[in-house]
């Protein structure tokens, strides 16, 4: 039986312009790597490298080995230069015009509670793992309703005593929708040149809470 060589399952890649970038969400840390590196590793997974250099990539646990090939996932996203996050919140406090009640703030500070200690406390690879659910059955939100959630997290970040970005914001709002019966996706975009990453949710393919140019202009990880 042939055997092949494929990233981990802990591991999320995209070869983003000819250059591989990873994602360890066991140890929750992005390895980059050069045009040359990548094309040593991707000739790795296609079985046309010396042995002993596959070996070393498997002992450094880039590679694995496993029974069927690896379709590797590549992109040619143009990138957002100096895109922040606060600028993605500014987008949602000019897009999202709801006043949030008392117990929608309350509602959404206890998830952003809940996201943080989640954050701290688990491997990114758990909480990615929580993505399955999003193809399962569930309830349809207008577009009010995600709305109020998304402003509500929006006035309750302002209010906590830690720094929210995107993963916890994006954590947060999985938990308060999913509450609601609608199960979105994480996702993760990255880019090389200055290297980035930003985190969002996705409901039936489409973002929520961003710009459609931050989803299209990034190169999305995959497992």
């Amino acid at each position: 039986m042939t055997m092949y060589v494929a990233f981990p399952e802990c591991i999320w890649h995209v070869v983003a312009n000819g250059e591989l970038i990873l994602l360890d969400a066991t140890r929750n840390q992005f390895l980059l790597f050069s045009k040359e590196a990548t094309g040593e590793i991707l000739k790795a997974i296609k079985g046309s490298l010396p042995p002993e250099l596959v070996v070393n990539f498997i002992d450094q646990a880039i590679l694995v080995r496993r029974k069927v090939p690896q379709i590797i996932n590549h992109s040619y996203a143009r990138g957002l230069d100096d895109f922040t996050w606060s600028e993605s919140m500014r987008y949602k406090t000019k897009h999202y015009a709801y006043k949030p009640s008392s117990s929608e703030l309350l509602l959404a500070f206890t998830a952003l509670i809940g996201a943080f200690i989640t954050i701290k406390t688990r491997r990114l690879s758990s909480i990615l793992a929580s993505n399955s659910r999003s193809m399962i059955a569930q309830q349809e939100l207008s577009d009010e309703v995600i709305g109020r959630e998304i402003k509500s997290l929006v006035h309750a970040a302002r209010l906590f005593p830690s720094k929210i970005a995107c993963l916890e914001f994006s954590v947060a709002l999985r938990y308060r929708l999913a509450k609601r019966g609608a199960y979105s996706s994480l996702v993760i975009g990255v880019q090389k040149y200055s290297f980035m990453a930003h985190a969002w949710l996705e409901l039936d393919g489409q973002p929520l809470g961003e710009p459609s140019y931050v989803s299209n202009s990034l190169h999305r990880l995959r497992r």
